[in-house]
């Protein structure tokens, strides 16, 4: 995590200094790399810390903190643009420099090695494709995310191209929708996640997957702004429920000492969002929006099925352990 941070300050920077478009390229590329190294340890991490009854909760707090963010971020970065163009970047590096040295503090205050235990397992590609390897059940979960990600992604890849082919003035509309979006989300995950603290991740993920298809048909049928809107909300409900929760299953899924690597492996249903948009972009092409959106709320639902069978299987052999 301290890496990843430093090499967010160097991006920032990189990107507040930079010229060329090859160190643009460069520096983004770094910027993708500092990601995958904090985005899986520091969820375990926060797993580690919390107890298994507030885990989900957990979960829901850091995907409303994130969306907070999303929300408030584009807006000081324009803010701050208006003076110099390089200051936005330059604020960022900034920020990631503090976020590292409190970091840094929190952890030596809390004992690291006690957080981290005695026995840890490094977040490699190897260590990843041999949990994919051997955990059926992780797999099914695995195959769910990306199916999952294919519809997800189509609310950055095409939605915009259809909402400016289908209604006047699109591009306002798709900025409008990305701020309901970004409220819903806000207003929305404190209650739904205690909601479905009790009721356990599939309830959530179920009622998530239907949610978003549920959006996708709306976005399908919509003719004007305020079909669009609805759908939105829908879609977005759909969001706040799924992904805490599928975070929720890999925590639950991954043995003590291995959260890292397993929510590493996590990062391969990010093949959904490669192919998400290459085949939505064919979609939209050929056959228009309806028809993808259609499509795209049959593929969510399928994606049910296999969080589903991977619980089955995960109840099949605790259960088997259990009578032995």
């Amino acid at each position: 995590m301290m890496i990843a941070l430093i090499g967010w300050v160097i991006v920032f920077a990189g990107f507040a200094f930079s010229k060329a478009p090859l160190l643009f390229m460069l520096f983004n590329m770094l910027n993708g790399l500092c990601r995958s190294l904090y985005e899986p340890v520091s969820q375990a991490l926060m797993a580690d810390v919390t107890v298994k009854e507030k885990r989900l909760n957990v979960f829901s707090m850091r995907y409303l903190a994130i969306n907070v963010g999303v929300a408030v971020g584009p807006l000081l970065g324009a803010y701050f643009g208006m003076f110099e163009a390089w200051l936005p970047f330059l604020i960022t590096a900034f920020i990631y420099l503090t976020y590292a040295a409190l970091l840094y503090a929190l952890l030596q205050a809390f004992g690291i090695r006690q957080i981290e235990g005695e026995h840890r397992s490094g977040v490699t590609v190897r260590s990843a494709w041999r949990v994919i390897a051997s955990d059926r059940v992780f797999r099914y979960y695995i195959a769910g995310g990306i199916i999952g990600a294919i519809g997800y992604s189509q609310m950055m890849a095409t939605l915009s191209q259809y909402v400016q082919q289908s209604v006047a003035d699109g591009a306002t509309l798709f900025a409008l929708l990305m701020t309901i979006n970004a409220v819903t989300v806000v207003l929305l995950q404190v209650p739904l996640s205690k909601m479905f603290e009790s009721r356990g991740p599939m309830a959530a993920i179920a009622v998530g997957g239907l949610m978003f298809a549920l959006g996708d048909i709306g976005y399908a049928v919509s003719v004007g702004w305020i079909g669009f809107m609805i759908s939105m909300v829908l879609f977005t409900v759909g969001e706040v429920l799924n992904f805490p929760a599928t975070n929720m299953l890999i925590d639950r899924l991954a043995p003590d000492g291995m959260r890292g690597t397993y929510f590493g492996a996590q990062s391969f249903t990010n093949l959904g969002h490669f192919l998400g948009p290459l085949a939505g972009g064919v979609l939209l092409s050929e056959w228009g929006g309806g028809p993808l959106f259609s499509v795209m709320a049959v593929v969510t639902v399928a994606g049910i099925y296999f969080y589903w069978k991977g619980q089955q299987v995960y109840k099949m052999f605790h259960n088997s352990h259990e009578n032995l």
